[in-house]
């Protein structure tokens, strides 16, 4: 089986149980509880995630699109006040 549908599959998964929690805590607290519920879920998902993801921040920007101004010249303000 190929690794990115376990990943698909898993992804789902998580997905689904999400929602089901958010269910069950839209029922039983109130609306701001369960904003905070949420987000401090969605912290926990994610530092485990950067925890475990292997990658480092060293590296090339290679392959980095160029700013707004570089990658299409005509998107520049050609105003008096905001000459490049």
């Amino acid at each position: 089986m190929a690794a990115w549908f376990v990943l698909t599959m898993g992804a789902l998964g998580l997905w689904g149980l999400w929602g089901f929690f958010a269910k069950l805590g839209s029922d039983n607290l109130t609306p701001k509880s369960a904003a905070v519920m949420q987000g401090m879920g969605a912290a926990a998902v994610a530092f485990i995630v950067l925890a475990f993801s292997g990658s480092s921040r060293t590296g090339t920007r290679e392959g980095a699109p160029p700013p707004f101004s570089q990658a299409c010249p005509s998107w520049r303000v050609s105003s008096p006040s905001f000459s490049p």
